[in-house]
């Protein structure tokens, strides 16, 4: 708790940055929440031969092709792409900008080194990243290469 009363100030500072990362994880729920529902038109409606509700009818009529199976199985399968596209395209929203409020809360709070683990945002278990402020000498840890920019050793 005291951390979060630590870093409020910072957050008060980028208003339009929280209000994107936090529309865009809200609308990622909601888009969550509709991926079922072309399966279970699929299945309940085109293979179990069930009537459709009355304004899912409707909906479905006024589309090309109207209450065939065929044209269901299109729509259903273009549905589950659009929602699949939509809800890559909301998390990839929400990532980058809460790594760029991340960025810039670390660079307000003052921090020489920060430690960003993968996991924390989609990636691989183990994978980690150290953001260091520019003018920062860091020794090298162990002596004998050049590899990232002469701070390790190795092949």
């Amino acid at each position: 708790m005291r951390t979060l009363r630590r870093l409020l100030p910072y957050l008060r500072t980028h208003p339009r940055e929280i209000a994107i990362m936090l529309g865009a994880m809200v609308a990622g729920v909601a888009v969550d929440l509709l991926r079922p529902w072309p399966m279970k038109l699929l299945i309940d409606h085109v293979l179990g031969g069930e009537p459709l509700p009355p304004g899912f009818a409707a909906l479905v009529a006024a589309l090309p092709g109207g209450q065939s199976a065929n044209a269901l199985l299109a729509w259903a399968s273009v549905a589950t792409i659009v929602i699949f596209l939509g809800g890559s395209t909301l998390a990839t929203v929400s990532l980058v900008t809460s790594v760029r409020l991340g960025q810039r809360m670390v660079y307000a709070l003052g921090a020489d080194l920060c430690s960003v683990t993968a996991h924390t945002c989609g990636g691989p278990m183990g994978a980690a990243a150290l953001l260091v402020r520019r003018g920062v000498r860091l020794p090298p840890f162990v002596v004998g290469g050049a590899q990232e920019r002469a701070r390790r050793a190795g092949l």
